[in-house]
């Protein structure tokens, strides 16, 4: 069960660090279309905005999906994951996709 459980984590840990890069590169996307915008309107056309919008939509539903899954195993009632270090596991996975979370919907075209 303990591999189970390892194997689990280390899945969960990497699906995260995933959607925080993917989070850090549509900001920086976002950032670059914005200052483009700012610098050279017409060099941006409606698709490159459509394109950012769907990229920002997609992010929120993973990071909305993966929060889903670990919130749920952090109030498990499973025995192996309510040991301390696991429970502390859980709780920075959920930190680091809250955060994600934070950033992607922070870009989200209104």
């Amino acid at each position: 069960m303990n591999n189970l459980i390892q194997i689990v984590y280390l899945i969960l840990d990497e699906l995260t660090d995933l959607s925080v890069q993917a989070e850090t590169q549509v900001r920086d996307k976002t950032l670059n279309v914005a200052r483009t915008l700012a610098d050279n309107p017409d060099s941006v056309n409606a698709s490159d905005l459509a394109n950012l919008r769907w990229q920002v939509e997609k992010l929120i539903s993973l990071i909305e999906n993966q929060l889903y899954c670990v919130t749920g195993l952090d109030s498990s009632d499973n025995e192996a994951l309510k040991e301390p270090h696991r429970k502390a596991y859980l709780q920075d996975l959920l930190s680091e996709l809250e955060i994600a979370q934070r950033g992607s919907t922070a870009w989200k075209p209104g």
